[in-house]
């Protein structure tokens, strides 16, 4: 199968190493903002979920320019900051590559919003389930064993059966989300929510790993995470999502308690190897004010009051600023 990845950040290179392991042919668009003459090669150095216990690999991943006759692409990946999805999409089009989309990454905007920015119906929802942090030409990364895709429909029957067995071909399960685009808000907030607590904890000269590493041990921050958590989903239920079809995924921060919910995500980040080191390496501060700042701006726009979430912006934002 033939693939094209949309940029080299750390979500398109895992994916293209673990595919390119898996024998598909990939190769990367370099947007028109992202330098093209940098080294041709990355070392990635992935934390493995796809075994368990999870194992530690590391790769010489080769970058390969998108040579590939439009014609004859099965698959685009998309994975770029929400801010950057236009220009990615317009990239794409300039290189007749704007069909067969599956866009990889969070969205906060409207149904409406999306189908304008891509113009067609040929593209598909899906969500990476891995990340980490990219430091020069050295990827640190986490791959769950999943990923998340929208259920097909009847214009993009043949773009779902391509992504599944891609996936399916480098040891992923597709996991299907009838409600995509509500699951992506549900799942931003729930970032904004506990990202916004941790967040607040930093002070000047601070080791963000450091900061995240007390934070994942401690009762009272991810107690304050979870009541923002809960703030921030009452933003998306002024959208009109029903929070009870999501009920598998927000549950653990909604039905105890915040005191005995926190002490049990202390116990599950204390066990869960994966879900920690993804945790301490998630350090790109651009995408988690851009992350935390659409949110709140929602709350305002709708009149939801959001004053824990809020308090702990501001005080992430004096933080990160500093």
């Amino acid at each position: 199968m033939r693939i094209v990845i949309v940029g080299r950040g750390v979500i398109g290179v895992t994916y293209g190493c673990v595919l390119r392991e898996a024998g598909h042919e990939v190769q990367h668009l370099l947007r028109d903002a992202v330098p093209q003459a940098r080294s041709a090669t990355t070392t990635v150095d992935l934390l493995d979920g796809r075994e368990q216990p999870p194992v530690d690999r590391s790769f010489r991943y080769p970058l390969t320019l998108v040579t590939f006759d439009p014609e004859t692409v099965d698959l685009v990946l998309v994975s770029v900051p929400a801010e950057a999805l236009a220009s990615a999409i317009e990239s794409l089009r300039r290189r007749g590559l704007d069909r067969r989309l599956l866009l990889m990454g969070g969205f906060w905007g409207s149904r409406e919003e999306l189908q304008a920015l891509v113009g067609h119906d040929d593209h598909l929802l899906g969500y990476p389930i891995a990340g980490g942090r990219r430091d020069a030409e050295l990827v640190e990364s986490v791959l769950f064993d999943s990923v998340r895709l929208a259920p097909a429909s009847a214009h993009t029957t043949a773009l779902h059966a391509a992504a599944s067995q891609a996936f399916h071909d480098a040891g992923l399960t597709v996991e299907r989300s009838p409600r995509m685009l509500e699951w992506l808000w549900v799942h931003q907030a729930v970032n904004a929510g506990i990202i916004s607590a941790i967040a607040s904890d930093f002070r000047a000269g601070d080791e963000i790993g450091d900061v995240v590493s007390r934070a994942l041990a401690s009762p009272r921050t991810l107690a304050r995470g979870i009541g923002n958590i809960r703030e921030c989903l009452r933003v998306v239920q002024a959208r009109g999502v029903r929070l009870r079809h999501h009920l598998r995924d927000i549950a653990p921060f909604t039905l105890l308690p915040k005191a005995l919910a926190a002490r049990v995500m202390v116990l599950m980040f204390r066990n869960d190897v994966l879900s920690r080191r993804i945790m301490e390496l998630h350090h790109n501060t651009d995408d988690i004010l851009a992350l935390m700042s659409e949110v709140h701006v929602s709350a305002i726009e709708s009149g939801v009051p959001v004053p824990g979430f809020t308090r702990d912006l501001g005080r992430a934002l004096d933080a990160l600023a500093s």
